[in-house]
């Protein structure tokens, strides 16, 4: 492949379409399609403005000498680092692969660009004033890489709004065509910003941080780790618990009176409140895809950093505050001391929400604690003793045998109550009462010791007479059920139920069987009565006004108010299934539908769309696009409103 003889330099922050538009414009080719052959391999190469391919191509034809590299290009005069920061590392990869290579499809795909609402500038943009002072200090102007972001409206540096050129940067019909900058843009006088305004405010804050991720080259934090630092920022919001259930509404509500509707629509950004699929509530979801930088940069703003500090955030749930932890075992040589690691966490939902850590030392010794901690002090605090350990149970032996030791000595020294002295030497099988001046201070408390305890202290002759007057009870009433014994015997039946269960659970009656029972719901009237209302929601669904819903099992069984039934019944309403599985739609006929409700509005609004118009104004995906059924309803739709544009 023949090299060029020349090849300019790179100016601060230029995008590689930039300097090759330049190059062809000072060396005045024939044709661009040849350019394209030339420096890129191709007559087809397209001139890619955000992420262009082919670049390993054009580094093989540079001049000898030139400081250009793949990966300089990539780093530096691509949007990828805008990109990759919200991508998964190995499909940053690949991309990197793909920008390299000759797969420019691929580029557009792997990014995620082509199948998010966010398009890319329909024109190649500029600052008014930074045009100037290119002009002042190289003798031209260029493309800044930073003026041709999604979302990014202003030019910071000089307070200005960003100015579009009547140099397309898509489409089809000059997809081949290199536009210098010194060409396309034009004097016009710059739109200042009102800094005092909000949204003025925020669309600063989004240039500044996306300007940040273009100097982060090869920067990949990863989907789970963002999703994580989410989660932490807003639990000490008070928008979500440690178990990571985001408290949906509230967050919503905080984030509108955040960001103008207006504002966010402007952006591309809407949220529909109905839609519990919307974008916000994707972004803090199981991170199984990638969302568009713009998503986070809003949302990172909303929780009131820029992303340089956000990625300096820990993701780290803390409830219990930062590593290590003390041991609260008073006989421990580690006491109140941090040398506890690790600690086990569990979230009851059955209690409210309780969050409760569990912490272990080496000697031994388990405690817990709800959390989360108010206060340092917090961490000294002993809900429950799960363990006392080997050191802790060998110590109260030691002075268990030591007379000269009182039962409230013995608590001081074990860092416990004297019940609890006296319960732990019980199970450790101490003799009562100890021996020394001491010895009637611990006698045994029954009504402190467990039951089985109490059991193993009481004398056992009443132990026997309980069961034989139970045996008696038996005897008398051989026909009579257990719940007519228990009520009956009541007295018995309780402390043999305390102090003896295992016995008693062995010497009780039969269980009773019960007689079959006549079914209280009439299966078969109920399913024709389901069945009908499954046909009339179908048919109410379908008509209702506004942008469409799709017919779904679950859309319907929530209509009709029959969710739980048919999602554990179903096998007894053979009527309702057949009605279900009639009336649910797939994902071709429901994008059919949406595509004649597009058509429908722009009818109304008496506008002829493009494709993508109408695309978007679905919400449909561009695989779904591609469906067969779809593409059809879509050019019979281009078709029908093409007749209405000519008459």
């Amino acid at each position: 492949m023949a090299k060029v003889g020349y090849f300019p330099a790179s100016y601060p922050g230029e995008l590689t379409y930039s300097i090759l538009a330049r190059f062809l414009d000072q060396m005045q080719y024939p044709s661009q399609k040849l350019a394209g052959k030339q420096l890129l391999g191709t007559f087809g190469a397209t001139a890619s403005v955000t992420l262009p391919s082919r670049l390993g191509r054009l580094i093989s034809v540079l001049p000898p000498g030139h400081s250009y590299t793949v990966e300089r290009l990539i780093d530096h005069h691509t949007l990828l680092p805008f990109y990759s920061p919200f991508l998964p590392s190995k499909r940053v990869e690949s991309l990197r692969q793909d920008m390299r290579g000759d797969n420019g499809l691929s580029v557009y795909m792997r990014s995620g660009s082509t199948s998010s609402c966010i398009h890319s500038p329909e024109f190649l943009r500029f600052c008014p004033l930074c045009s100037q002072e290119d002009k002042k200090h190289y003798g031209e102007c260029y493309w800044h890489r930073e003026h041709q972001i999604p979302g990014v409206e202003v030019c910071p540096i000089h307070n200005v709004f960003l100015e579009n050129t009547h140099a397309r940067a898509q489409s089809r019909r000059i997809r081949y065509e290199f536009i210098a900058a010194q060409q396309a843009i034009q004097n016009v006088i710059p739109q200042p910003l009102d800094l005092s305004n909000p949204c003025h405010q925020n669309l600063v804050e989004i240039y500044q941080d996306a300007n940040w991720l273009l100097n982060q080259p090869n920067f990949t934090p990863g989907l789970e780790s963002i999703r994580d630092r989410y989660l932490s920022v807003l639990v000490d919001r008070g928008l979500a618990n440690y178990s990571g259930q985001v408290h949906i509404r509230q967050l919503l509500e905080a984030f509108k009176n955040y960001y103008p509707p207006n504002f966010l629509n402007w952006l591309g950004c809407e949220i529909r409140e109905e839609d519990n699929n919307n974008w916000l509530f994707r972004l803090l979801r199981s991170p199984k895809q990638s969302r568009h930088p713009l998503y986070h940069l809003l949302f990172i703003n909303f929780l009131g950093y820029c992303v340089g500090e956000f990625f300096q955030l820990s993701g780290e749930l803390k409830p219990f505050g930062d590593r290590s932890w003390p041991c609260l075992n008073p006989i421990c040589e580690y006491f109140r001391q941090p040398i506890i690691q690790e600690y086990q966490l569990k979230y009851d939902k059955s209690h409210g929400g309780r969050l409760t850590g569990t912490f272990c030392c080496n000697c031994g010794f388990t405690y817990s604690r709800m959390g989360p901690d108010k206060s340092p002090e917090d961490r000294f605090k002993v809900g429950k003793i799960k363990a006392f350990g080997h050191k802790w149970e060998a110590t109260l032996k030691e002075v268990w045998q030591d007379s000269t030791f009182t039962l409230q000595a013995m608590a001081a020294r074990l860092g416990v109550d004297l019940q609890t002295v006296k319960h732990q030497a019980v199970l450790l099988n101490l003799s009562f009462p100890r021996l020394g001046p001491t010895a009637r201070q611990i006698q045994i408390d029954t009504v402190s010791l467990p039951a089985a305890l109490y059991l193993q202290a009481s004398e056992p002759t009443k132990q026997q007479a309980y069961r034989a007057e139970w045996l008696s009870a038996l005897s008398e009433n051989p026909e009579e059920s257990r719940s007519f014994l228990a009520q009956k015997y009541r007295r018995v039946h309780s402390w043999l139920y305390l102090y003896d269960r295992v016995w008693l659970t062995a010497h009780l009656p039969p269980p009773k069987k019960r007689g079959k029972q006549l079914p209280q719901v009439n299966w078969e009237k109920r399913d024709a009565q389901i069945a009908d209302l499954v046909r009339a929601c179908t048919q109410r669904l379908k008509k209702a006004s506004g942008k469409p819903v799709q017919v779904t099992k679950t859309a319907i069984a929530s209509d009709i108010g029959y969710l739980a039934l048919i999602q554990k019944q179903l096998d007894k309403l053979p009527l309702t299934a057949f009605a279900l599985a009639c009336s649910v739609e797939s994902t071709e006929e429901f994008a059919v539908r949406r595509v004649q409700w597009a058509v429908d509005c722009f009818r109304q609004e008496n506008v002829y769309p493009h494709r993508w118009q109408i695309i978007r104004r679905t919400g449909m995906k561009s695989s779904t696009a591609a469906l067969p059924q779809v593409k059809e309803a879509l050019a019979v739709a281009l078709q029908s409103l093409a007749r209405l544009d000519i008459m």
